[in-house]
């Protein structure tokens, strides 16, 4: 084993040091081989080449050897659990680049999502479907800096574990609406807590409401108004509004003060895709109103 070119003297799992024979097959795809009862296991985290991996596939073979293919993770997510600590966690981060080598039609990733596979620990099997994760920093259609954000709607614990001690969580994510108020540019977090458990809320003293139709036809464009409520029902005005709006590229997206005006393409592709609209104000007084809009076709 040690005279094959293949082997890796220093890589490890899980942080420590277990010497594996490792050969990369493509940029994002690694097989391996372990020697019989090599402690490794489908979801630990495999350090060689310089990169960390996430074992997905697991067996042993006829005389004892362990097979496997790790993937390279892609992205470093961060989180809390309801606490002030932060944990940090390699993944995998699909957008069907990774699962399209794979034959298994459970691995089909949707339009508009990823699937993230994470090893399952203390700090992970405590997500739930609706948290929020900031995937890193973009910018605005209005160019301010804010986070992308995705928001779990799926949680696979099962399906991609195979025999004792397998731990791989498969959660699927949508995106989402960056919110100033509670997410934090500077962390990369969102709903990020202050202490005692407590996540950070922002001092509402009325509301706000987006007018405009909730559909937009091919080729054309729609204006949608923000209207500021005091609480006591009387309307304010001079609040400066802050638009996030999530649309497709090509789709233009014009927020000046309290008017948005979006501009689709007269293009099909866009057809039955969702844009989303929030508006809040820039001392977060009146809250945060979303508005989701579908593209349809002309006729």
């Amino acid at each position: 084993m040690v005279d094959d070119p293949a082997y890796q003297e220093n890589a490890t799992v899980n942080g420590e040091n277990v010497p594996l024979l490792a050969s990369r097959t493509s940029t994002t795809e690694c097989e391996f081989k372990a020697p019989p009862h090599t402690d490794i296991h489908i979801g630990d985290m495999v350090e060689c080449f310089d990169e960390n991996w996430i074992v997905v596939e697991l067996y042993v073979d006829k005389v004892g050897i362990i097979n496997g293919v790790l993937w390279m993770c892609n992205d470093i997510i961060r989180f809390q659990n309801r606490s002030i600590e932060v944990h940090t966690r390699y993944c995998v981060v699909d957008d069907g680049s990774y699962s399209k080598k794979s034959s298994d039609p459970d691995a089909f990733v949707m339009a508009n999502t990823y699937k993230i596979y994470i090893t399952i620990d203390e700090a992970t099997r405590r997500m739930f479907v609706d948290k929020r994760l900031a995937f890193g920093q973009i910018y605005s259609p209005t160019g301010e800096l804010i986070l992308e954000v995705y928001k779990i709607i799926g949680m696979d614990i099962k399906s991609k574990n195979y025999g004792t001690g397998s731990h791989l969580m498969v959660l699927t994510v949508q995106r989402d609406i960056y919110d100033e108020h509670v997410d934090s540019l500077s962390e990369n977090l969102c709903d990020i807590f202050i202490g005692n458990g407590d996540i950070s809320e922002p001092q509402v003293s009325g509301s706000c409401v987006i007018a405009g139709q909730d559909i937009i036809r091919l080729g054309t464009s729609r204006k949608y108004t923000a209207t500021f409520t005091a609480a006591n029902g009387e309307i304010t005005t001079g609040i400066t509004p802050v638009w996030t709006i999530n649309a497709l590229d090509g789709i233009i997206v014009d927020a000046i003060g309290a008017v948005c005006t979006v501009n689709i393409p007269l293009n099909e592709k866009y057809v039955g895709e969702i844009i989303t609209i929030s508006v809040s104000d820039e001392n977060n007084l009146f809250g945060t109103y979303e508005k989701k809009v579908q593209v349809v076709t002309v006729g």
